[in-house]
């Protein structure tokens, strides 16, 4: 009955040839169930129309929402997901989650909650595209998904379920669902998905991995609130058990399906999950490789590569500069746009300078402190061309992103110091980049209180004579863990776009707030290891630069606004932390 309801009421004219295709029954079936609804339909010239019983008898089947999860590596999608999440990997020029998110809206679904994990800064802008809440896992790295959802348990009720990896042709979701479903494929001839052993109506009986011309788990699924409420009991009892790490959200559905009322739905064919990048070569003809060029066409593309790029866009001047025209889309980071190529015979990354960075960004600064950081050992080689306007860096094959609760805070910051002894270069004054940052502003986007938190940093920063009240010294300036690669032992610093002389304090703060905000760690405990680590600096002087820092990226945020990429729930978050932290001291400052 929920299916007939929900068929009518997206197509009042819908024929009952396609009303039976749409509920997979015979058009039999159809004019049964048309005649047992009598009371939920009147029929008018254009077909039919849900009464008031009817469009009440539908809610009752109303989906409240659905939970996206892009807490994993993505490992598989290598060297893809080095420094980006499998769900932002572009598959026909769409990032995955978007297309999925997208999907979900056009299907009236607006509460969308996204477990984030690895990577996690680089989901930060679907909260103001989409709308969408994001959730952090903390511990994404010791866990399967099994902890993600644990994550996110409060919101399941009426749930859909979906990886950040499902490509899906035409749109399976629904504002209204009668039963629980999981998304299969049919598998003709062997296979080692999890297999499926029907019951009666299609209800799932049995799941176990691998099997032969049958149905395997492949997509999403649709939990009802009955179903979920179930899900969730039995979900605590495996959260306590110590090989729950290793689970995937799948393992309680497996061993209680006898409890579980869960059915197959087909959508052999529709929707496409890829391990690799060469299955995704296959789908996206974009990632296959083509014919490698020599020197001298690299050096005609280098030297008309401002044009190009206007003309033909990033990706496609990636792949023309890469020496056998294969390139892998790293990151859509916030301030720039990165690949791996192949160059001199070798693979690189290759930074193309982000869109509206030249009003704000000394690129000869960026160059002077990159080149010492080389010569004193702290990062990669680097080369600049095009006015520095390009930057291409030695690529470091098993390299991952510092991670507080894991990696050695303390090599981090003898790296830092090492760097802290390189030739003194350009200075940064913070008050003449807020005033930089201003001139780009969109004045109605201004967060209430700006101007007091503005007034509190300058004045915390200055005297009354405009002389700095701090001392100056060498800072990286942006020193997110995003920021700093570990390879086993050995630690590197990359990204010196912000470097300058400015204080020390500005890159304690600035990784204290990092820290807490994409892993989640509390600003006291990583300024205890900093102290910890170095007896010589001020605790209370390291906290109140991680607010100024907040200010700061808030400035930066509402200046990309003005040059047309939006980061609003990016700046609000960081700016209501600073504004809270002023006021408590407002009498200091």
């Amino acid at each position: 009955m929920c299916l007939l309801l929900r068929e009518i009421k997206k197509n009042p004219q819908i024929t009952q040839r396609d009303l039976a295709k749409a509920m997979n029954v015979s058009i039999g079936v159809v004019n049964k169930t048309i005649k047992d609804a009598k009371d939920f339909l009147v029929k008018n010239e254009c077909g039919y129309k849900l009464t008031s019983q009817g469009t009440e008898y539908l809610e009752k089947f109303a989906v409240k929402n659905a939970i996206i999860l892009a807490a994993g590596f993505g490992s598989r999608m290598a060297p893809l997901t080095y420094q980006m999440p499998k769900g932002l990997v572009r598959v026909k020029g769409t990032p995955m989650i978007e297309r999925i998110i997208e999907q979900l809206h056009d299907a009236g679904i607006r509460e969308i909650i996204v477990v984030t994990g690895y990577l996690c800064r680089n989901f930060d802008y679907l909260a103001s595209k989409y709308g969408v809440k994001l959730v952090f896992n903390l511990d994404y790295k010791n866990y399967n998904n099994l902890y993600s959802i644990s994550c996110v348990a409060e919101y399941l009720s009426s749930s859909y379920i979906i990886c950040q990896d499902n490509w899906i042709e035409n749109n399976i979701f629904n504002k209204f669902e009668p039963v629980s479903w999981y998304a299969c494929n049919y598998f003709a001839g062997p296979t080692n998905e999890w297999c499926v052993e029907e019951g009666s109506f299609g209800r799932i009986k049995e799941i176990k991995i691998g099997g032969e011309d049958c149905f395997g788990l492949l997509g999403p699924a649709y939990l009802t609130q009955e179903v979920s409420n179930k899900y969730k009991k039995y979900l605590q009892q495996y959260l306590s058990q110590p090989l729950s790490k290793n689970f995937f959200w799948e393992d309680v559905l497996v061993r209680h399906l006898d409890d579980i009322q869960i059915y197959v739905n087909d959508q052999t064919g529709n929707i496409l999950e890829f391990d690799n990048v060469q299955e995704l070569g296959e789908f996206d003809s974009s990632y296959k490789e083509i014919k490698p060029r020599n020197r001298e066409d690299i050096d005609k593309i280098m030297n008309n590569i401002d044009g190009l790029i206007h003309a033909f866009g990033c990706d496609k001047v990636a792949m023309l500069l890469s020496e056998d025209g294969c390139f892998e889309k790293l990151k859509d980071s916030m301030t720039n746009v990165s690949y791996i190529i192949t160059w001199q015979g070798k693979p690189k990354v290759l930074r193309f300078a982000g869109k509206g960075t030249d009003k704000f960004i000394n690129r000869e600064r960026e160059k002077f402190y990159t080149s010492e950081a080389v010569r004193l050992g702290c990062c990669p080689h680097t080369e600049f061309y095009n006015d520095c306007k390009i930057k291409i860096t030695d690529y470091i094959d098993n390299a991952r992103t510092f991670t507080f609760e894991k990696d050695d805070l303390g090599k981090v910051l003898d790296l830092l110091k090492k760097f802290y002894s390189c030739k003194h270069g350009l200075e940064r004054s913070i008050k003449s980049e807020i005033e930089a940052y201003e001139v780009l502003y969109k004045k109605d986007k201004l967060p209430e209180g700006y101007d007091f938190v503005r007034k509190s940093v300058l004045n915390y920063l200055y005297n009354e004579d405009g002389t700095k009240k701090y001392e100056l010294g060498i800072a990286h300036c942006d020193i997110a863990p995003v920021n700093i690669l570990v390879d086993g032992d050995k630690y590197y610093i990359i990204d010196f776009e912000y470097a300058g002389l400015l204080s020390k304090y500005w890159d304690f703060g600035d990784l204290v707030t990092e820290i807490e905000t994409y892993q989640n760690v509390k600003r006291e405990d990583v300024i205890a290891k900093i102290v910890e680590h170095d007896s010589s600096v001020s605790a209370s002087e390291i906290l109140t630069w991680s607010y100024i820092a907040d200010f700061i990226w808030t400035c930066w945020a509402l200046a990309k606004a003005g040059c047309g990429e939006e980061y609003s729930a990016y700046s609000l978050c960081r700016f209501q932390k600073a504004l809270e932290y002023f006021k408590s001291m407002d009498s200091k400052f």
